[in-house]
């Protein structure tokens, strides 16, 4: 596996000895068909799962068996990002695919456990800022709970691929192409953009305030990335914010919804802001007082190099 060079920041790691411009390229092409490409097989699967039960044809012949089966399929496609990116890092650009992680090479689990923290709170100031802003707008009003029952197990039932999709993107936006970018680009700003616009364009397509706001979350998350040297600020941040929405979702009954969205409020557009800026604040305070690492370090000891390549002794 070739590694990056010793004080190499994180948007810059796939930057290694064996980098070729296309790999990066080739790389982003099975991200794409991972998640595209999924899509006729989450409609074939829902045809062979409808097959199998007896279950009724829905509207316009267009779904046969549950919304809810549906919805849980789709944010699993979503998680599939995930494997797609490790395959693309390690196959092809012979990278160890920790280094999409962070500049250590793997997930610092007690960062990450730091960042979850700071992003729990953040999570019930956004939920009390958000009911605050809704009721101030006259729209306060979310409708009828369903049961206690049903809003168990449909978050059992959305809790793991939930939390799957929130690593995912992470790790396909933030990692995968912040580093793609990285890899032809010195400018950070230049890669945090990129990988922030085509967040924006994936999912910000609502209106331009709801563009804005993916837009803005990227950057900030993006950034984050690179002043932190890895994406366990970001999946902490991502996973409670998703965890939450499933929690609403799964309390109002609106988990098989699929749109259309109207346009997001410019007054939560700016509460998003602020949570992100916040954020943002307290993370990099707290990674500069524990002393994070930021960029890549010497190979192990006991491993010598080849090139850029870490050769470990034989064991004895």
């Amino acid at each position: 596996m070739s590694l990056p060079e010793p004080g190499t920041p994180f948007h810059r790691l796939a930057r290694t000895e064996a980098h070729r411009w296309w790999r990066p390229v080739v790389g982003t092409l099975i991200l794409a068909v991972a998640w595209f490409g999924s899509l006729p097989a989450l409609a074939v699967a829902v045809d062979a799962v409808s097959l199998i039960v007896h279950e009724p044809t829905g509207v316009n012949g267009a779904l046969r068996f549950s919304p809810t089966s549906a919805a849980w399929l789709s944010v699993l496609t979503v998680g599939l990002l995930l494997p797609a990116a490790l395959l693309a890092a390690r196959d092809v650009q012979n990278r160890p695919v920790g280094t999409l992680a962070s500049v250590t090479g793997r997930v610092r689990l007690g960062w990450l456990g730091g960042c979850l923290l700071v992003a729990a709170v953040t999570t019930v100031g956004w939920i009390a800022g958000g009911e605050l802003v809704y009721e101030a707008m006259g729209d306060g009003d979310n409708g009828t709970p369903v049961g206690a029952g049903k809003f168990g197990r449909n978050v059992l039932i959305f809790l793991a691929p939930t939390v799957l999709m929130a690593v995912a993107l992470e790790y396909a936006f933030r990692g995968w192409l912040l580093q793609a970018v990285g890899g032809f680009s010195k400018k950070l700003w230049t890669a945090i953009a990129v990988q922030a616009v085509l967040y924006a364009a994936a999912f910000g397509t609502d209106g331009p305030w709801s563009f804005a706001d993916w837009l803005v979350t990227g950057a900030v998350l993006g950034w984050l990335a690179v002043r932190t040297g890895g994406l366990e600020a970001g999946i902490a941040l991502m996973t409670c914010l998703y965890l939450t929405g499933l929690g609403y979702d799964a309390l109002y009954g609106w988990l098989t919804y699929f749109g259309p969205y109207d346009d997001l409020d410019w007054q939560i557009f700016a509460l998003n802001l602020v949570v992100n800026l916040v954020y943002a604040a307290v993370v990099t305070r707290l990674a500069r007082r524990r002393g994070i690492v930021t960029v890549s370090a010497e190979p192990a000891a006991g491993s010598y190099t080849v090139g850029s390549n870490v050769v470990e002794p034989e064991p004895v």
